[in-house]
């Protein structure tokens, strides 16, 4: 992928939300669901090579939920463009 770091960084992100959320007992399931919209193809978002970007967000499993994303959902945003 050309986007390094960024698939670890968006795990270490959730699974910090989820310690931090669900801290308190009884309060936030520690598997709570995160959703990512994937970044619309029509743009560049400041970076080139957005394609593997986008896979990036998926730890490159093209799909979510997965082994390495489990409880989190992914939003297609592949058909919007620059409006």
């Amino acid at each position: 992928s050309k986007a390094p770091g960024y698939a670890c960084s968006q795990s270490f992100m959730f699974n910090q939300w989820r310690q931090q959320f669900s801290m308190v007992p009884g309060t936030t399931n520690p598997m709570v669901p995160f959703g990512i919209v994937t970044l619309a193809c029509g743009t560049n978002e400041g970076c080139a090579g957005m394609a593997e970007f986008r896979m990036a967000q998926s730890h490159n499993y093209g799909y979510a939920p997965n082994p390495d994303l489990p409880n989190v959902y992914m939003a297609l945003a592949h058909d919007l463009g620059d409006p």
